[in-house]
């Protein structure tokens, strides 16, 4: 685990080899990771794995859920130095909202701009101040080539 001012704000081990490059996984936590994966299941997605729910949305976008146990999760956010902002980059925007809501009972202010809308995951019944992420449209990725989606997490820094 990485700690800021002895808060957890990330984890970190080695990979299992073959399962893909390097990156950030996102772990969002349930009190009850059996219904969370249930619900993943309902909603369209894959479920592979157990307390540790290693999922996939509709399009594929791999995500996690967590059933706290030893580790509550983050101890600090959007401090200088700690994850402030998760965005996923998708073609289905409006799929993708809709499987939030009905996986993790979140909320979305969608915001029309030029070219798609951008929608802000939030605790659903709360402000757009207590969102915590956003949702993309994505077309083709770098190179003009195809992709479906790219979760990114974003950390705060002391210098913009």
């Amino acid at each position: 685990m990485f700690h800021l001012d002895g808060k957890t704000v990330a984890g970190g081990t080695t990979g299992s080899g073959g399962v893909g490059p390097c990156a950030w996984q996102v772990y969002f936590q349930r009190a009850d990771a059996d219904a969370a994966a249930a619900a993943v299941t309902e909603a369209g997605g894959t479920v592979t794995f157990g307390h540790v729910a290693i999922c996939a949305d509709p399009v594929g976008v791999g995500l996690e859920v967590c059933q706290p146990r030893m580790n509550a999760g983050f101890g600090a956010v959007t401090d200088v130095g700690t994850l402030c902002w998760t965005e996923l980059d998708t073609g289905d925007v409006a799929g993708a909202t809709e499987f939030c809501r009905a996986v993790f009972g979140w909320g979305a202010t969608a915001t029309p701009y030029e070219g798609g809308t951008y929608a802000m995951a939030k605790p659903a019944g709360t402000t757009d101040e207590a969102a915590f992420g956003g949702l993309v449209p994505l077309s083709t990725g770098p190179g003009g080539g195809s992709r479906t989606a790219l979760l990114d997490a974003v950390f705060r820094s002391g210098r913009l």
